[in-house]
Order: structure tokens, then sequence, then C-alpha cells
């Protein structure tokens, strides 16, 4: 049987299991209407502060994964919380890349509870390869129940199916394959194995 240390552990462990551990993604996006360049190439550049890094990792590697499939050429830059790199080194980076647009993804604000993330929002901005014109703007709420670092790479692919999905609806890029919305959570029944 469990000693008294590990009961706390044993309870948190039964606790995580019957309240479960999800997020969900509320996303508001605008996009431009008269401006829609052909979108074969994306450079994706992803900036956040320490707490949000492995999230913010997790999506951008995703996108690009998506994007690859789809017959994308893309390339992926996570900025580290503590670089020293300013507008001028990114732009360079994305230069170099030659993309047919840039996009954007900025952590802006969040909230924890008991020292875990419990909402996240983010801004997504897609750009032209001028860095100039603005395509598409969102504003990405992720609501977070129970954030165990364990989490962060579903949570990672949620927002970035999501985003995809926003700017392939919003007709910003066109993706041969749907990506579907996450189905809703199952309502957890006594004795069920949902």
């Amino acid at each position: 049987m469990f000693t008294k240390p590990f009961r706390p552990l044993a309870a948190a462990a039964a606790l995580a299991f019957l309240t479960g551990c999800g997020a969900t993604v509320d996303i508001k996006s605008v996009a431009s209407k008269d401006y829609r360049p052909e979108i074969k190439s994306l450079f994706i550049l992803a900036q956040g502060v320490e707490k949000t890094q492995d999230l913010l990792n997790f999506t951008a590697v995703h996108v690009d994964s998506i994007l690859v499939n789809e017959g994308f050429r893309s390339e992926v830059y996570v900025v580290d919380p503590l670089s020293l790199e300013n507008g001028q080194d990114y732009k360079e980076r994305i230069k170099r890349f030659k993309p047919d647009a840039t996009l954007i993804i900025s952590f802006k604000e969040g909230s924890t509870v008991n020292g875990g993330l419990a909402r996240a929002v983010f801004d997504g901005l897609l750009v032209d390869s001028t860095l100039d014109h603005k395509i598409w703007r969102a504003n990405m709420t992720m609501n977070i129940s129970g954030s165990p670092s364990s989490m962060w790479k579903e949570y990672g692919r949620l927002l970035g199916n999501e985003m995809l999905r926003k700017m392939d609806e919003d007709g910003v890029i066109h993706l041969k394959r749907k990506i579907m919305p996450p189905e809703p959570p199952a309502s957890r029944n006594p004795g069920s194995y949902q």
C-alpha cells in the first residue's frame, strides 16, 4: 500500500484523472479584403516568455509539419526569451528564406493557477514578404484546465490546428485537406472510461 508521503501524489493523480486536463482555443480574426497574395512558402516566427516557450515551440513545429505535408515550403524560428536579437536580425533571417509571407505568433498575456498556465493569449499576424502588408491578424485565447508540462505537445497541436483551420476558413492560405474542429470534451459519467 502507499506510504504517507505518496498519498498526496495519489490523490492529485486521481483528481487529474477525474477532472481531466484539457484546453480550448477561441480565435477572433480579420483578413485583408483587398490583398491576397498566393502563399506557397511561409516563415514562422514564434516569440514568447519562458513559461510559454515549450507551447510556442510545439505549436510552430506542428504548423510547419502540416504546411510541409500540404506542399508548402516553410521554416520555423522560435525566439529564445533571453535572446539579444532584435527586429533587424529577424528580418535578415526572413529575407534569407525568401518566403511569400511570414506568420508571427506572439504571446501577449496569460494567467496562472497553482504555478501552471491557466489562460494564454496569443497574437497571430500574417504579413507579406516585404513585411509591409498585413494579410491576416488573430487574437487567440487558449483556456487550459490542468497544465502539466506533459500536455504541452497536445496543447501546441490544438493551437496550431485551430490557427491553420481559421486561416484556411478566412481564405488566406489554402489547405488541400481540411482541419476539423476539435470534438467537444466527452462528458465524464461515473463508472465510464471516457
